[in-house]
């Protein structure tokens, strides 16, 4: 992760700058309350027309994410590792 972040630093704030200029105040407030690439350890901030949306309700909900398919990139990620490590072992 730490190499995304510094391969991608520069791309990231261009993209965000982008973003400003095209949805202003409302992008401001978003990014005050949404880290650019690490989540947050802690207290979750709200206030975000999302939370008003979804009632209030702020943080990492396990119904939301099997329900969107989000484990599909950890297991991508798990094969894609583990054939990382039989080309390894196969070539060693």
């Amino acid at each position: 992760m730490l190499f995304f972040t510094v391969l991608y630093r520069r791309t990231i704030r261009i993209e965000e700058d982008e973003l400003v200029d095209r949805f202003g105040e409302e992008y401001t407030a978003y990014m005050e309350r949404v880290p650019a690439v690490l989540p947050r350890l802690g207290e979750v901030k709200t206030g975000g027309t999302e939370d008003r949306v979804r009632g209030g309700e702020a943080g990492f909900r396990l119904g939301l994410f099997t329900r969107n398919r989000e484990w599909e990139a950890g297991v991508g990620v798990a094969i894609g590792w583990g054939l990382l490590w039989l080309k390894m072992w196969w070539l060693s």
